[in-house]
């Protein structure tokens, strides 16, 4: 989701890579992902593991944040940034991005969300653009 004057109306669920950037107004950017936690019991543990790199090295490295939501009532293809799901808890996990050469990067909530969808958004360094590549074997897809 972009929060320029032209995308905050847009819908980008079909776009094949997720985006994050912290930038000043015009020129932020949100992923948004939901898992489908409903069918399980029990959860030990979770890990978010992404594929992603800067776009360039402008600055070194961008954290990125994730977060839990419990809004169910958006979806893939209406998502804007006007209508995006709030977050619901504080910081459960982030990871430092470092380089233009794509990498896996992990992380673990130290706690999981209170509902079954988890957001991904960029809380890092302004000045910064994390670039989420999609490959084949990547089990997340936006």
């Amino acid at each position: 989701m972009y929060d320029s004057a032209a995308g905050i109306n847009t819908n980008f669920g079909s776009a094949t890579q997720l985006l994050v950037k912290n930038r000043g107004t015009g020129f932020n950017r949100e992923s948004d992902l939901r898992f489908d936690l409903t069918t399980l019991s029990t959860i030990n543990t979770a890990k978010l593991r992404l594929f992603g790199r800067l776009q360039s090295l402008e600055q070194p490295s961008v954290t990125f944040g994730v977060y839990g939501s419990s809004n169910l009532s958006w979806g893939e293809s209406t998502v804007t940034w006007n209508n995006r799901p709030a977050a619901t808890t504080g910081l459960l996990a982030s990871a430092s991005v470092v380089g233009t050469t794509a990498a896996w990067y992990e992380n673990r909530p130290d706690e999981l969300p209170q509902g079954p969808e988890g957001r991904r958004r960029d809380g890092g360094d302004a000045g910064a653009e994390g670039y989420g590549g999609e490959r084949p074997d990547h089990p997340i897809r936006q």
